[in-house]
């Protein structure tokens, strides 16, 4: 089983993506490879893979520059089961303040399907590739309605995202509205 984590190399926003793996269920683990190698300045962490029909691994990440609040999510392939990977592209920019992480998935007709929050504007949004991750097409608004709290710590995103035996995609994330100000799990569904 191999298993997508992120590690922390140093101080806060070193951490890293990277690839392990168990052949003994889980009982011990062993490194296959870096996503993004430590030597990266940004932070690349909260990884959500896929496999494609040909067998490669497609990740999307969770970045940040370090001093800044510049946040984005890119995509990386890996032909060789996990020990080397390469920038495929970059679905988007996640707004200040951290960013958020993606929830990637394989639709049927073998296109991306990639949905992150995006914090400046307070919406959940999705994008779709049908080229491994190397472009991505216009920005799909699931979600808008985001009110913060008077305290402002609701926070929002965090996606999870799966395809239905129907061929819909269901997004699962952290949310907060007017009429439901405490942050809670919210869905959408909608036919890819």
């Amino acid at each position: 089983c191999l298993v997508m984590i992120s590690a922390r190399t140093g101080a806060f926003l070193t951490d890293r993506a990277c690839c392990i793996r168990t052949t003994d269920g889980g009982r011990s683990f062993q490194f296959v490879g870096w996503v993004v190698p430590p030597s990266d300045p940004y932070r690349a962490v909260m990884p959500s893979t896929v496999r494609g029909a040909d067998g490669a691994l497609v990740t999307a990440a969770r970045r940040r520059e370090a001093g800044t609040q510049r946040c984005w999510i890119d995509v990386y392939r890996s032909s060789d089961g996990g020990r080397t990977w390469a920038l495929a592209g970059k679905v988007g920019d996640t707004g200040a303040g951290n960013g958020n992480p993606p929830a990637l998935a394989r639709l049927a007709d073998g296109r991306l399907c990639c949905v992150y929050g995006e914090r400046d504007t307070c919406r959940m949004l999705a994008r779709y590739s049908a080229d491994e991750g190397a472009t991505w097409s216009e920005v799909l608004l699931l979600r808008d309605d985001f009110h913060r709290d008077v305290y402002g710590d609701a926070d929002m995103g965090y996606p999870r995202l799966v395809l239905r035996d129907d061929g819909q995609l269901l997004a699962i994330y952290y949310w907060a509205t007017h009429a439901l100000p405490q942050q809670h799990i919210a869905a959408t569904i909608w036919e890819p």
